[in-house]
């Protein structure tokens, strides 16, 4: 475009830019800021491409699809992704100081769907207790409720299978 104006694309990015309207959304201070862009860009680098897959497979849409073992693997990594969200939420309700910011709201979005569907009870329970309370805290303010309404997550894995040639 020549009138001047920049186009971002990625939702990242414009979820960045629309906070600049509530600074605090990305921190109370300077080094608050730094931390939220850091745990941002850990949650797009890991968990986001981890969940995707889990998410897509047990939704139908992996093209190909995966069989159990593949499921397993990709179920692992997301996994792998959160354990240091898990070591890190132990003693805290949010990532970065005492109040929710976008890196709070970006890990929930992604966490909503994936314990909706990918991530079982049992491993919410004994692998990831913190991240689970975390994600129940934040679901249950009103902000979300009203955006999500109530959320049911899954006992199981609701694990889509290779179709059958």
């Amino acid at each position: 475009m020549n009138d001047g104006s920049i186009i971002i694309y990625d939702l990242l990015p414009i979820a960045r830019v629309m906070s600049k309207a509530h600074p605090l959304f990305l921190g109370a201070s300077e080094a608050d800021q730094h931390q939220c862009n850091m745990w941002l860009d850990l949650i797009n680098s890991t968990v986001l491409p981890s969940a995707k897959r889990v998410i897509a497979q047990c939704n139908g849409l992996n093209k190909p699809q995966m069989d159990l073992k593949m499921f397993s693997m990709a179920s692992a990594d997301l996994k792998q992704a959160l354990s240091g969200f898990e070591a890190h939420l132990k003693l805290r309700n949010f990532l970065v100081g005492h109040s929710l910011t976008l890196a709070d709201v970006a890990l929930v979005g992604i966490l909503a769907n994936a314990f909706n569907c990918a991530v079982d009870k049992k491993t919410r329970d004994n692998t990831l207790p913190n991240v689970q309370r975390f994600v129940n805290l934040i679901m249950q303010m009103p902000t979300f409720v009203q955006i999500y309404g109530q959320v049911t997550f899954c006992k199981d894995a609701s694990f889509v299978p290779l179709e059958q040639k």
